[in-house]
Parts: structure tokens; C-alpha cells; sequence
């Protein structure tokens, strides 16, 4: 009886293993097709936390990697923006605000009262800034004085002629109309002499042509400085400009608003003044006025300026880096289209500015697409 038992538990056993076999079949084929869904099965996230590309062309990027390549994305939303130039520029005076001092002729520098006035220092219209003692060759000096001997001769001449037509006059000889005469000739006489004096020793006074602060100082006691020397900029730090360069591709009169930033990221609000109608370094110059200027804004500071230029235009408007050219060479952004797989979409894309693009077709709203790593992630393979 136990042999009996024993044989027939020996043919169950392949009947039982064959039993099995049908039935994970049929449930792997029950679950397979439920719901008609072949996306996920066809193309299921690879093993592993190596980065690779599938086989429909998407690409599976671990959680850990996409921070190593800092991949940043947004959702795709329609926008309405105006496109922008930059151009490079500097901070200028504006030319009604600031003035220059200059000597006239030139000469020696000497300090008015008790010192030049230092960087900085605010000064009032008409403040004297310093002195010019007047540059005379010996030549011109010995002509001076041998004039002056001249004329100091005329007017003792003057003065003995004056006195003696005073007393005929007092003893009405002499009508009074000469003695009128004589001492009009002898003021005219001591006026010129005094010209002369004032020429020979006197100092060029200069002073400030408006009010404001010393933007330069180029001169020091005793420096002898010619009439085109630059002695002194007087800056009205409430009155400053922006100058940039505009080349060929960009028309002037297009612009409209403008801002700039400096290096280390001050905002600028700029207004648009003008533009020159000669070429310097083959560009046109522009010129924008700053609105409330920054007290720390310095005369010839470099600036980066974005003017905005044409008509708004819509659309999904994306940083440049967000299109790269696929392998076969349509222009592509990539879709996150799961927390670690990125779908490329082949999009129509036009220039917007020098840092923008507008997608024209082929992306969606509220689809997320990659603006910064896309060149790394289309390396993948």
C-alpha cells in the first residue's frame, strides 16, 4: 500500500508543476494587457544609477546625477515680452550738469586759500578753486616794462601840465574847460598804467563753472599746466548719463526702454536722450540719462545696457540653452517627463534676443522643460 502511495504522488508532481506554470502565465498575460497600457511596458526604467539613453530616445538621469549637472527646468507658460538688445556702455557726465577747469593761457598752479580743493569735496558756482601765475618770456617782460616807463613818463608830463592849467585857471586866464581836459588825459594815463601792472603780476583766477562735487583733480601746487591742460572736473552726481555703442544690425530710433546693471548688479533705469550721426569704432553712439543715479555711481564706470526694441511678441519665450540640436539635427528641447527619465520634443523656435528664444510649435502649456544642463543631457547615450 505504501508503494501504491508512493507511485502515485510521483505522477501528481509533474501535473501540479504543470498547473502552476499555466496559471502565472495566464495571470502575467490577465495584468499585461488590463487597461490596454504598453507605454511603461515597453519602455521600462532601466536598472542601475548609471545614466543612459532607451530605446525611444528619452534618457534616464538618476535624482543624484541631475544635481551633479544642475539641471534646472520650468513649466512651459505663454508670455507676452519685447525683445532686447545689450550694449555695452559707461557712465558719463551729463554735459549740462559738469563743467571743466581750464587756464586760459596757462601757466604755474598756485593754491588760493590754503589748499587745492581735495576728491569730493562739494564747491558752489564761482568758488575759487586755485590760481595760474601768468607765463611771460623775457622778451615780452622787457617789452611790458619799457611801456610801462613810457607811460609813467606821459603821466608826470600829465600831472605838470595839470597843475599848470589849474593856476591859469585861478587867475582866469585859462578857460576851466582845460583843466577838465588835463585831468581826464591823466586819469586815462594811470588807468593803462594799471592794465599794465595787473598784466605783468597778476594771476589767472579759477573757479568752478557750476556746483557740485571734484570729480578730478589733475594738477598740484607749483605744476605748470598749459591752456589745454584739464585742471579740475566739477560733477553733478544727481546729473549722470549713460553713452553705449550701437552697431549696424541695430537701428537707434528703434529703441525704446531701456535699464543696466553694473558689475556687481546695481539696477539702472534708464531714459532714452539720443543717438550721434557719426560713426566712433564703427558703431553710433547712444546716449540714455539715469534716472535717480546711485551715490555710487563713478564717472566712466562700465555698465551693461538691455534697451528693448520692436513690438511685443507671444509665445513660450525660453533661455537659448534650453534648445539643442538633436541627432539628427531638428532643433529639440527636453521634456521631465519623469522624476528620472527626459523625453526629447523636436520644436520651431525663432530668434527673440541675445539670450532668448520663442517657441513658435511643438511645445504645450504646462509642460516642464529643461533651461539649463540640455547639452549634457542630449550627450547621454
Amino acid at each position: 500500500l505504501a508503494g501504491l502511495m508512493a507511485r502515485k504522488g510521483r505522477r501528481a508532481a509533474p501535473t501540479a508543476g504543470l498547473v502552476l506554470v499555466v496559471l502565472m502565465a495566464t495571470a502575467a498575460f490577465a495584468f499585461g494587457h488590463e487597461g490596454h497600457d504598453h507605454g511603461e511596458a515597453s519602455t521600462p526604467l532601466p536598472a542601475g544609477d548609471a545614466p543612459q539613453r532607451m530605446s525611444d530616445g528619452g534618457v534616464f538621469l538618476p535624482k543624484p546625477s541631475q544635481r551633479l549637472l544642475s539641471i534646472r527646468t520650468v513649466v512651459a507658460e505663454p508670455e507676452q515680452a519685447q525683445s532686447a538688445v545689450t550694449l555695452v556702455g559707461r557712465v558719463v557726465a551729463d554735459p549740462n550738469r559738469s563743467g571743466l577747469v581750464q587756464s586760459i593761457n596757462g601757466g604755474r598752479i598756485i593754491v588760493a586759500e590754503g589748499a587745492l580743493p581735495r576728491l569730493g569735496q562739494t564747491v558752489s558756482k564761482g568758488e575759487v578753486l586755485a590760481l595760474v601765475e601768468q607765463a611771460m618770456s623775457q622778451a615780452d617782460r622787457s617789452s611790458l616794462s619799457e611801456r610801462i616807463g613810457e607811460i609813467e613818463q606821459e603821466i608826470a608830463i600829465a600831472e605838470a601840465k595839470l597843475t599848470r592849467t589849474r593856476d591859469l585857471a585861478g587867475s582866469f586866464v585859462a578857460p576851466k574847460s582845460q583843466v577838465t581836459d588835463a585831468e581826464t588825459e591823466l586819469a586815462g594815463l594811470k588807468r593803462r598804467r594799471e592794465i599794465l601792472l595787473e598784466t605783468s603780476g597778476a594771476a589767472e583766477v579759477l573757479k568752478a563753472p557750476i556746483d557740485g562735487v571734484v570729480a578730478a583733480v589733475k594738477a598740484v601746487p607749483g605744476q605748470v599746466v598749459g591752456s589745454a591742460d584739464v585742471v579740475f572736473q566739477i560733477v553733478d552726481p544727481s546729473g549722470l548719463w549713460v553713452e553705449a555703442l550701437v552697431y549696424a544690425d541695430v537701428e537707434p530710433g528703434s529703441l525704446g526702454a531701456a535699464n543696466a546693471t553694473t558689475s556687481e548688479g546695481t539696477p539702472i533705469k534708464l531714459s532714452f536722450q539720443g543717438f550721434g550721426k557719426t560713426l566712433q569704432q564703427q558703431a553710433r553712439v547712444i546716449q540714455f540719462s539715469i534716472e535717480n543715479p546711485d551715490e555710487r555711481l563713478a564717472v566712466g564706470q562700465p555698465v551693461t545696457v538691455r534697451a528693448f526694441v520692436g513690438k511685443p511678441v507671444s509665445g513660450f519665450i525660453l533661455p537659448r540653452s534650453a534648445v539643442v540640436r538633436g541627432g539628427n539635427g531638428e532643433t529639440i528641447v527636453w521634456l521631465h517627463a519623469h522624476p528620472e527619465r527626459f523625453a526629447p520634443k523636436p520644436v520651431h523656435m525663432e530668434a527673440f534676443d541675445a539670450e532668448r528664444v520663442v517657441i513658435r510649435a511643438g511645445l504645450s502649456e504646462g509642460e516642464r522643460v529643461v533651461v539649463q544642463g540640455s547639452e549634457l543631457i542630449n550627450q547621454i547615450r
